[in-house]
């Protein structure tokens, strides 16, 4: 029988596996397999499925027979922030672990995150990541390289926080941790207390940015393991992959959100200039996934001039230094500051081209 605490209905030493799944069929039972194995059995898996189109609901209910720690839960569609807040509900463990429903993880990654949480008493813990491509190949690893393990009260806002968003535009270092819902292990207890939920991703296109920093604001203790423990698989068809003309301009309303909420929890000025710093990487990326995509040549250099003179794109670009970035990226960079569309379009072409 669980030892649980009536007042916050949380059963001690369980952890709440939360899966928001959609249309991903092809990749869910290699999802769920690596869960179900886990060496830590004492899970609470929790499936939300939010109005898939294909059969990833009638692979949730297979695997739920097959297994009783599996919870379904059923949604019209309305994102994967809104599926993860259904999950979050209904969780009863002591921690909640998030995972994509087209990723996979390690089968140790909830054994060894719980006892580093114990060991650290920590409110979250952090992990490294395995990137996978389409043909299943891990092509890179990447493991938290902070110089520390624990940071406690101020640090975690101070010296944590800005290095999970992007790398500094001063030194360029980059320490293999990133703000992702995924890449942690959380207190169900601070959770609750803050009453902390995700904002959609169809409000903000950084929600996982957005909806953290209020999290990492409160924590205490957060924790990071040397260690990459999570499988992010590359999926064209996924969101984050998908390519629309509106998106450059969600991404300036994204960027002006989480500004508006770094305020107001009274953030550095050193978490806003990564804010800005994310914003710009996620414009260049704007930039190489149209140059990749099916749009007409005319569409891709017009989208390319419209994005590089932007005036809230150069205001932004005008904060950041950039002066120890790589030489690839420091000259996009000084050419984007110069509203040259044309070198920037090309450079774009020649970074699609050596990638191949």
């Amino acid at each position: 029988m669980e030892n649980i605490d009536n007042k916050r209905k949380i059963c001690k030493g369980v952890v709440s596996v939360i899966i928001p799944v959609y249309n991903t069929a092809p990749y869910l039972e290699r999802c769920l397999s690596s869960i179900i194995r886990q060496s830590w059995k004492r899970l609470e898996i929790i499936l939300v499925d939010d109005g898939s189109s294909d059969n990833s609901l009638s692979i949730c209910r297979f695997y739920q027979k097959k297994d009783k720690r599996i919870k379904v839960l059923h949604q019209s569609n309305m994102g994967a922030g809104m599926a993860r807040n259904a999950g979050i509900h209904a969780a009863t463990g002591e921690y909640i672990s998030f995972v994509d429903s087209d990723d996979y993880v390690s089968e140790k990654l909830i054994e060894k995150a719980v006892n580093f949480a114990k060991a650290e008493k920590a409110d979250v813990v952090c992990f490294g990541i395995h990137r996978v491509n389409s043909q299943g190949d891990t092509y890179k690893t990447i493991i938290p390289n902070l110089g520390k393990t624990l940071f406690i009260d101020e640090e975690i806002c101070r010296d944590l926080l800005p290095e999970m968003i992007a790398p500094s535009p001063y030194t360029g270092k980059i320490n293999f941790l990133f703000l992702s819902a995924c890449t942690g292990l959380y207190s169900k207890k601070l959770l609750d207390e803050l009453r902390w939920q995700f904002v959609s991703e169809r409000e903000v296109v950084f929600e996982d940015c957005y909806s953290l920093l209020r999290l990492y604001d409160a924590a205490k203790r957060i924790a990071i393991m040397e260690e990459a423990l999570y499988y992010y698989c590359d999926n064209p068809s996924s969101l984050s992959h998908n390519i629309c003309v509106k998106k450059w301009g969600k991404l300036k309303k994204s960027h002006m959100q989480c500004i508006q909420l770094s305020r107001s929890l009274n953030l550095s000025s050193e978490v806003e200039q990564r804010l800005s710093q994310l914003y710009i990487d996620n414009v260049i990326a704007f930039l190489k996934q149209s140059e990749a995509s099916n749009f007409s040549a005319y569409m891709k250099f017009w989208l390319c001039c419209r994005v590089t003179k932007d005036i809230y794109v150069q205001k932004i670009l005008r904060t950041l230094p950039g002066k120890n970035y790589p030489v690839p990226k420091k000259v996009l960079l000084i050419v984007m500051r110069h509203g040259l569309s044309c070198g920037v379009w090309l450079l774009i072409k020649i970074n699609k081209y050596l990638r191949k």
